[in-house]
């Protein structure tokens, strides 16, 4: 072999090692950032509540004719508060309703489900669903919701 061809094997093997080295970084780095999206799920505040910073937590969610927005989870000493606005976009009352709130993490696997007792509700009108528990559910990725018949 000449030198020409040594001189650009060895080019080719660096350009190889020199690739296969960003690619692993660019792989560590992203799994970095899936590792702090998981961990930015809940904040704390000043005075200790853990505030639930979940985007698909904050979507609107709509079964039958309810329409369930602006949705707030926090935990202070234990106590995990679920609340959100609960309009009826129907042209017919609703009468006394129960709720089925299952919080699940990001691969939609159950933690935990919740009841909850909506009262009647006119059409048009908003009422606010506040849901309670005695444990530390600040760190769900969402809640899925059923009507209980």
């Amino acid at each position: 072999m000449n030198k020409k061809t040594i001189i650009i094997a060895l080019l080719i093997i660096l350009v190889l090692i020199i690739f296969i080295t960003i690619k692993k970084d660019q792989k560590q780095n992203n799994q970095e950032i899936t590792e702090n999206n998981q961990e930015i799920l809940v904040q704390t505040l000043e005075d200790g509540t853990k505030l639930n910073t979940s985007t698909k937590l904050l979507e609107t969610k709509k079964i039958e004719n309810l329409e369930i927005s602006n949705s707030q989870l926090t935990n202070k000493e234990g106590k995990t508060i679920l609340l959100a606005d609960v309009k009826n976009v129907g042209s017919t009352t609703i009468q006394m309703i129960q709720l089925e709130i299952t919080l699940v993490d990001s691969n939609q696997k159950e933690i935990e489900k919740l009841d909850g007792l909506l009262g009647t509700i006119k059409p048009g009108e908003t009422v606010q669903l506040n849901i309670e528990a005695t444990e530390d559910y600040s760190d769900i990725y969402d809640y899925i919701v059923n009507i209980k018949r």
